[in-house]
């Protein structure tokens, strides 16, 4: 595996599992702890034949790590993805995104039990206001976003649009929520294994994240192009400032290690001004 960094290998003798994971699509996930360096992850053991059967050129872990080291090269947060083999099987360990943060952690589709939440926009010095977002949209959510969240939201939709990801779903991003209620952090970014690939017949194309309006279907529907059109629009030297990163040739050596070069590049060029390297 030309595309796999050394130090990114899974060293099974130190890795131990702690725990179940009954949550996602991969089938017996389990909670891993490292004795060695005390990181905690998620080991996703190989589907065989789940993505070939279905076209795809590599696994399920390569799609992960690959999207990981994309996020990381445009500096945007994202769990450290490491491959290799654990009791047993195939697969990848995403090192939990959890750890570091001292607030209550949950997805966006849990939202709702939360409670009432601080309303960032509409409240004044002595004068909170507290609702919920009408809909899980960035638009919907935007009043209760502090800027530093707003901005780390939309770095997510353009990773989104880059990387063809149409699984962005509410359950598929965690957020950070202190004691008024108020969401303080979107934590990195995780379970990207749809990214950078052909899409299933279950999938739509397009982004299960809306810039505005609502979803009652979990994988894409949100065109990419207006996605990217919306962020131009309203963050404009933000969205350049990512486009940029992803026109370097610091980003184009390190999608051609990764052996998707010919597919970033196209995505790339595709929402961009101008061509990349």
């Amino acid at each position: 595996m030309k595309w796999l960094d050394g130090k990114d290998m899974i060293m099974p003798e130190q890795w131990k599992i702690i725990g179940i994971e009954g949550m996602g699509t991969t089938r017996n996930m389990c909670l891993v702890a490292n004795a060695a360096t005390n990181e905690t992850g998620f080991f996703k053991p190989e589907r065989e034949g789940f993505f070939k059967a279905r076209g795809q050129e590599h696994s399920p872990s390569y799609y992960e790590y690959a999207a990981s080291k994309i996020a990381a090269a445009l500096d945007i947060p994202c769990a450290k993805i490491l491959i290799g083999e654990l009791f047993g099987k195939s697969g990848c360990i995403s090192l939990d995104v959890r750890s570091g943060y001292s607030g209550h952690i949950i997805t966006a589709s849990s939202l709702d039990k939360c409670g009432k939440l601080f309303n960032y926009k509409n409240s004044a010095p002595g004068s909170p206001v507290f609702g919920y977002p009408d809909e899980l949209s960035f638009q919907g959510m935007l009043p209760y976003l502090p800027q530093q969240v707003e901005h780390s939201i939309v770095k997510m939709m353009y990773f989104d649009c880059i990387t063809d990801n149409p699984g962005r779903n509410s359950r598929n991003y965690l957020l950070e929520i202190d004691g008024r209620p108020a969401i303080t952090a979107l934590l990195p970014l995780y379970d990207n294994e749809f990214c950078i690939q052909k899409h299933m017949k279950f999938m739509r194309e397009g982004s299960a994240f809306h810039y505005y309006g609502s979803s009652s279907f979990p994988f894409g529907g949100f065109p990419f192009e207006v996605l990217y059109e919306c962020m131009q629009r309203d963050y404009p030297e933000l969205a350049n400032s990512l486009e940029a990163k992803a026109k370097s040739k610091a980003f184009y050596e390190a999608t051609k290690k990764l052996g998707c070069c010919d597919f970033m590049l196209d995505r790339v060029n595709r929402f961009g001004k101008g061509d990349a390297i």
